[in-house]
């Protein structure tokens, strides 16, 4: 009798590096569900095949449990999850609204917990899983217009490493991942214009974050930063 298939869940998945995750999961045997606001989560699935298409606001937690109880329905608990929903918004302090600053505060490290809570039970059921979330420069260096990104960011890093202190011991994996750089996509074109080679490749992240989730319990890495060989640091 052959073993149960694999799931995986991407949230906050769009064109660029959620694509590219959906295809490497799905190339190691996966069965990939895309979470997050509808148009982008079926751009994924067009761009994919087989990937499950799941339409929800990841801050808000009935939609977060509909979509999981979905998932789980139609494919089975899942025992990865990657949280790489991000909001970023460059502005000096000045210009930052209050309700701005609580947004991206929302999208980039709330809506992650969520996303968590929801997903370890089943993980701890099973002993064992694999939660990545996905970081920034901002999650190690606030610069001078990035108040709300950066301190969003820095509190997804101080969620993900109380998490790794508490889940590692129960055989959960949590790693965070601090991308130093631009992601080569069609947003990045559009909004800065740059080299592709001054980029990162959203197939290479991707296929970083497998060798995260592949990763024998005896040497988990907790944090990996990745940047373009151009990037200075």
């Amino acid at each position: 009798m052959s073993e149960p298939k694999k799931v995986a869940v991407i949230a906050g998945a769009n064109r660029g590096l959620g694509s590219a995750l959906c295809v490497q999961l799905v190339e190691r045997g996966f069965l990939v569900a895309a979470l997050g606001r509808e148009a982008a989560v079926q751009s994924v699935a067009t761009e994919v095949s087989g990937v499950m298409a799941v339409g929800c606001e990841l801050t808000a937690p009935s939609e977060v449990d509909r979509a999981f109880s979905d998932v789980e329905a139609a494919l089975g608990p899942a025992s990865v999850v990657v949280y790489n929903a991000h909001r970023v918004e460059l502005r000096p302090s000045a210009e930052t609204s209050l309700g701005l600053f609580e947004e991206l505060w929302r999208v980039n490290c709330y809506g992650a917990f969520v996303v968590a809570k929801r997903a370890i039970p089943a993980m701890l059921a099973e002993g064992q899983g694999t939660c990545i979330f996905s970081g920034a420069t901002g999650s190690v260096r606030g610069g001078q217009r990035s108040a709300a990104f950066a301190s969003s960011k820095f509190a997804l890093r101080g969620l993900a490493q109380s998490l790794a202190r508490e889940l590692s011991p129960l055989g959960i994996h949590v790693a965070h991942v601090v991308l130093d750089g631009l992601i080569w996509s069609e947003r990045t074109r559009a909004r800065f214009d740059p080299q592709e080679q001054a980029c990162m490749s959203p197939r290479s992240l991707a296929a970083a974050y497998s060798m995260l989730i592949e990763q024998d319990r005896s040497a988990w890495t907790h944090e990996l930063d990745l940047r373009p060989f151009r990037e200075r640091f």
